[in-house]
This record gives C-alpha cells, structure tokens and sequence, in this order.
C-alpha cells in the first residue's frame, strides 16, 4: 500500500533538527533476568542503556532524546538517567503492549517537540556498539533519500527450506541483516503506524518493514559494523562484555 506524504516538507534546510525514539521497554525474559530488564543490566560499570544514551548525547548532530519503557519502568528509569546526567532528554515516556505500539507512544510524545519535516532515529535500548559517524550517516541518508536503515552484509549463506529440504539457494552478496539505527522523517513514520493502526496490523518486524509497507520511496541502506548488535540472550551478555574489553584495551595502545 502506499501512502500520500505529499504534505510533509522535505528536509532542505539546515533548521532541519534530528532525534532519537529509543526503545527501551524490553522485559528481559529471553535474559532470564528476574531482578533488571536487559537494558538495565550493569555492564563495565554502567546500565546497558546508560552505554546507549551516552553515544547519543555525544553525537552533535542529535537534539534531543524520547526514551520509551514498560511503565512500571518509568520511575527507575528516571532515576538511572538522572544519575548519568543526560541531558538530551526531552521525555521517559510509557510503552505498549508489543514493540510496534510502543514506538508508536515514543513518535506521539515526540509531536510535541519536534515537526513533520524533523528526522527522527529508532533505536534499540540495549544496541550500545554504535558511534557518532553511524548516527550523522543515518542523519545524511535522510536527508537525500527521505529515510535510511542502518544493515550489515550477510556473510553466511542463507537457504529457503521447506519440510527440512531446501527449496531455494540464495546469492549472499545482495543479501544484508537490518539493524538500528533506523531513521525517517517524522511525519512520514508517523503517517505509517497511523494505517497500520487503521488497518489493525502489528505484525511489523520493524520499523523499516512498516515503512516499506506503506510508502511509494525506496528504503536506503548505511553499513554498519558487524560488532552493532543487541543484547537478547544470555550468551549475549558476555559478547558484551568481550566487545567493551576489546574497546577498552585499543583505546589504551
């Protein structure tokens, strides 16, 4: 289906702001975390979401930052932030019952400080491995291109299988993984959750999925590092830990 965003103003101009709607509303059951969400968890000496927001606030490109989480969350987060002093915080604002809904929640409160014409960036509370460059790429895309998903390259070979025979081989070298972030122009992700609502949908992987869905633009591709991945298992928690050794030890050579 496409949409008509022919009404939101394409950004041309250098008043043209950028922020980030982060999820953070995760549970931590694929964890196996009783006491903290996954985004909580301490990892060298920080909240995983602490790691985050700090690339963000660093980034000179970025305004400001929506935080989203599972309401009984809201009060801790508050907390957890204030300790950090970040100061790019414009709301911690109530999630939903599934992932789609609650990014929906973030772009609502982000209405209220930001235009159509703005470009918003989504992404993951507990996806720390990012930089600055990625994010100002992110911002770049957007502005010629109207939106941009952050993906790796695929590097193993993929199949199609059906009844555990496979049907179909697939060429790797034109296939690639889409990670966060992943951004837009706020009107137009907007204007896109707004069908999917009209339309009773919610089976959207992700945000580039629902864009895809209901837009007539082409979806734009920024590479990323292998390494920009997100904290869902247990395993996970110590590739994490690995992956902040090995930056900590090239920042001291």
């Amino acid at each position: 289906m496409v949409n008509d965003n022919t009404n939101i103003t394409f950004p041309d101009t250098k008043s043209t702001r950028a922020f980030v709607v982060i999820f953070a509303g995760g549970t931590g059951v694929r964890m196996n975390t009783r006491a903290l969400p996954k985004q909580f968890l301490v990892i060298h000496g920080k909240p995983v979401l602490i790691h985050t927001l700090e690339v963000f606030e660093g980034c000179t490109e970025i305004d400001g930052i929506i935080v989203v989480v599972s309401p009984d969350q809201i009060e801790y987060a508050n907390d957890v932030i204030a300790k950090y002093n970040i100061s790019k915080i414009k709301a911690i604002t109530a999630g939903g019952q599934s992932g789609q809904d609650s990014i929906y929640n973030g772009l609502l409160k982000a209405q209220k400080f930001y235009k159509d014409c703005d470009i918003v960036l989504i992404h993951d509370g507990v996806r720390p491995f990012i930089d600055s460059e990625l994010i100002k790429k992110n911002i770049e895309c957007v502005k010629k291109y109207r939106c941009a998903v952050s993906a790796v390259k695929e590097s193993e070979s993929v199949v199609v299988a059906e009844d555990g025979k496979i049907t179909a081989l697939t060429d790797k070298s034109r296939l690639w993984i889409a990670r966060a972030p992943q951004s837009f122009l706020l009107g137009d992700i907007v204007m896109a959750h707004k069908k999917a609502i009209e339309e009773e949908r919610k089976d959207f992987a992700d945000s580039c999925a629902l864009i895809s869905n209901y837009s007539d633009f082409a979806i734009h591709i920024v590479e990323c590092r292998s390494d920009n991945i997100k904290l869902t298992t247990p395993e996970d928690f110590f590739v994490f830990r690995a992956f902040f050794d090995k930056r900590d030890s090239s920042q001291l050579l």
